[in-house]
């Protein structure tokens, strides 16, 4: 191999021990630049590190000419994505504005953490919470079912698992729900953009429900909308009804003011597999068709990327939600649960 004479007379310098070797020889076309951006202006990673000084995110994929929904997805939770402008500004708003003649009305899950499902609850074997995909399947269905009964947004939930909250796109493919409902990201309401109107105030546009079952009894509880958040009225009412616990509690939510007009319904269906009858079916009454599509939504439409028997190495080997990147999106590749 010839070497170019430069490196040749270098080598003859160092070994002849002069310490001196010669001048950097200069480029006939010398690097320039007109501005130099800081590091952490412009956040570029699979999962960018974006700090107080960031201006803009460019989100990257480890997986060349994957989905884009995963670059997507990762830019709405960290609040960068710009969003959209409905045609008709007139009638209704646009990604996170809440102006226009129909203000946006949301639905999200309301538990023990606010917003999140757990799985890895211990309330007893018969409640098969811990680690269960077939129980988020479940709940998922009711969550799609009644944000589209009632012309609601979904905002979605986060999951709570043994070490790490996780983002629910990680594990269910949201690709299966398109068409659906519209749905918005986990953190959609940590973004200023999507909750800034000096005009409502916040403990008038919440309302709050739950139907629970407690001593072998179907119970709903609810704070309407309007009700002060340091005094809550909180409403109690015990199930006495010929339809389903379930469809009693729509039609509850669907008429009453204060749960009916909420800018924002957070709902909790303390639901589980082996609950499922119970909740939905009474002996000789043929399924209601908000039954019959919670159904349909939880058999033939929700695919995951996970399932009971790898729940935990799943979404342990990612590590928490600020570490997922866009690979790790499970849009268009789910499949329905056996």
């Amino acid at each position: 191999m010839n070497l170019p004479e430069i490196y040749i007379h270098l080598i003859n310098t160092l070994d002849s021990g002069n310490q001196n070797p010669p001048a950097t020889p200069s480029l006939n076309y010398p690097l320039k630049y007109a501005y130099r951006w800081d590091s952490n202006l412009i956040a570029a990673q699979e999962f960018p590190i974006v700090t107080e000084d960031t201006l803009a995110i460019h989100p990257l994929s480890s997986a060349p000419l994957s989905n884009p929904h995963g670059k997507k997805i990762i830019a709405k939770e960290l609040g960068a994505w710009y969003g959209f402008h409905s045609p008709s500004a007139e009638f209704a708003a646009g990604y996170y504005q809440r102006s226009g003649t129909r203000n946006r009305r949301y639905l999200m899950l309301d538990s023990k953490t606010l917003g999140a499902y757990s799985m890895i609850e211990t309330a007893g074997t018969k409640w098969g919470y811990w680690h269960s995909v077939r129980s988020l399947q479940w709940t998922l269905a009711i969550l799609v079912v009644l944000a589209r009964q009632m012309s609601r947004i979904l905002i979605l939930p986060k999951l709570v698992m043994d070490r790490h909250a996780m983002f629910l796109w990680t594990g269910v493919d949201l690709k299966s729900i398109d068409g659906l409902v519209e749905v918005r990201e986990t953190n959609f309401f940590h973004n200023v953009k999507s909750r800034t109107d000096p005009n409502v105030e916040i403990d008038t546009a919440v309302a709050r429900t739950a139907l629970v079952f407690i001593g072998e009894k179907f119970k709903m509880f609810g704070i309407p909308a309007g009700s002060a958040a340091s005094e809550p009225n909180i409403e109690r009412y015990q199930f006495h009804h010929n339809s389903t616990p379930v469809d009693f509690w729509y039609k509850f939510l669907t008429l009453t003011p204060g749960y009916d007009d909420a800018e924002l319904l957070l709902v909790y269906p303390q639901f589980v597999t082996t609950m499922a009858n119970k909740v939905f079916l009474r002996p000789g009454v043929p399924p209601s068709a908000l039954v019959t599509q919670i159904y349909d939504v939880a058999q033939h439409h929700l695919k995951f990327c996970v399932t009971d028997n790898d729940v935990w190495k799943h979404f342990d080997k990612m590590g928490p939600a600020s570490g997922v990147k866009s690979g790790d999106d499970c849009y268009g590749r789910g499949e329905l649960l056996p």
